[in-house]
C-alpha cells in the first residue's frame, strides 16, 4: 500500500514539474463541463485514473506517466475555448491567442535543453554501437535503471552487475579453460540513473561503489558519458563511466548472460524463457489459455474502437443540446 501512495505523490509531482500550465488548465476544464459532458467526462475520469493507479503501484518513473497529456489536452482545450468566448464577449478577442502564444514561447524556453541535446543513454547507446564489439563482454552497475540498461546494450552480451558474483562462481572454477575476452564496466557515475530509489538502498550502492573500486584498481577510465537531456539528468555533470580490460573468462560466460536478460518479465530479444509461454496438459487447461488469449485480443480491438466512443459521446451531447 505504501508502494501505491508514493507512486500517486511522484505521478502528481510529475505532472506539477513538467507541465503546470496544462494540469490547472485540465481541471478547470473538467470542473467546468461536467455538467454538459457528464458522461464523456466520467468516461475520461475512469480511462485516467485506472491508467494513473496501474502505474503508481508498478513503476513510477516520470516518463511513465506521459499518457496523461492526451486526456489532460482534452480538458485544458475545453477550458481555453470557455475562456476566449468569455473574452470576446466582453471584446477582448485577441487574449486568448496571445496566452497561448505565450506559453508556447515559455515551453519552448524550457524544453530547450531537451531540444538542443542527447540524454546521457541516447550517448551510452551511439558509444555502444561504435565502440563496444559485439564479442565484448559488458558489466553494467545495477544503479542503471533494468529498462535502460536493455536499451542501451540490446544486442551485446550485457550482465547487470549483481549477478557478476554467481556467473563466475559457476563458470570460472579450476581446470577451465579461459581465454581473454573484452570487457567492458559501466559505472552509473550519477549514483543512481534512473531507478529513482537507490538513497534508499545504503548496501547496493556500497556494493557497487566497492565493484567500481574493484575495476579502477586494475583498469583505467576509457571514456566519460555525461548528462545531456534527461528528465532527471543535471546537465553537463557525469553519468556513466566506461572501464576496458581483457579478463580471463570461460568462453561460455557470454551466451549465459543471455538467460540474465529480462525485462518486465520477457527475454530481451526473446532469447531464453518466457514466462507465460506453457504447454498445457489437458483440455480444460487448453480451453482456459486459449480464452485468456481471446481477452487479450479483445481488449486490444475495444482499444483500437476507444477514439470512436469518444467522438460519439461528443457527437450525442451536441445534438441534445442542439
Amino acid at each position: 500500500m505504501s508502494q501505491i501512495f508514493t507512486g500517486i505523490n511522484a505521478g502528481l509531482t510529475t505532472f506539477w514539474a513538467l507541465d503546470p500550465a496544462l494540469s490547472i488548465f485540465a481541471i478547470l476544464g473538467f470542473i467546468l463541463t461536467f455538467r454538459r459532458y457528464k458522461e464523456a467526462n466520467i468516461f475520461f475520469f475512469l480511462w485516467f485514473i485506472f491508467a494513473f493507479l496501474f502505474i503508481s503501484g508498478t513503476a513510477w518513473l516520470e516518463t511513465h506517466f506521459v499518457f496523461h497529456t492526451l486526456i489532460f489536452s482534452v480538458f485544458s482545450a475545453l477550458f481555453i475555448i470557455k475562456l476566449d468566448n468569455l473574452f470576446i464577449k466582453k471584446n477582448f478577442r485577441y487574449v486568448v491567442p496571445l496566452i497561448l502564444v505565450l506559453i508556447l514561447i515559455i515551453n519552448l524556453f524550457i524544453l530547450a535543453p531537451q531540444l538542443t541535446s542527447k540524454t546521457a543513454i541516447s550517448k551510452m547507446r551511439s558509444y555502444t554501437i561504435g565502440n563496444i564489439d559485439k564479442n565484448s563482454l559488458v558489466i553494467v552497475d545495477s544503479r542503471v535503471f533494468r529498462g535502460r540498461i536493455a536499451f542501451m546494450f540490446n544486442d551485446r552480451y550485457y550482465l547487470e552487475a549483481s549477478y557478476l558474483p554467481q556467473i563466475i562462481s559457476t563458470f570460472g572454477g579450476e581446470g577451465i579453460e579461459k581465454v581473454p575476452i573484452k570487457t567492458y564496466f559501466i559505472e552509473c557515475a550519477a549514483d543512481d540513473c534512473g531507478w529513482g530509489t537507490i538513497k534508499d538502498q545504503p548496501e547496493l550502492n556500497r556494493s557497487m561503489e566497492q565493484l567500481v573500486s574493484d575495476f579502477r584498481n586494475f583498469t583505467s577510465e576509457k571514456v566519460t558519458i555525461y548528462s545531456g537531456s534527461g528528465v532527471e539528468e543535471i546537465k553537463g555533470e557525469p553519468y556513466f563511466r566506461v572501464y576496458e580490460v581483457n579478463m580471463n573468462l570461460n568462453p561460455a560466460v557470454l551466451e549465459a548472460t543471455k538467460q540474465t536478460h529480462s525485462h518486465y518479465f520477457y527475454p530481451v530479444n526473446w532469447e531464453g524463457e518466457v514466462y507465460d509461454r506453457y504447454n498445457t496438459k489437458d483440455s480444460l487447461g487448453e480451453i482456459l489459455n486459449d480464452f485468456g488469449f481471446w481477452i487479450f485480443y479483445f481488449t486490444i480491438f475495444l482499444e483500437v474502437l476507444s477514439p470512436f466512443v469518444i467522438i460519439w459521446f461528443f457527437k450525442r451531447e451536441h445534438k441534445n443540446l442542439a
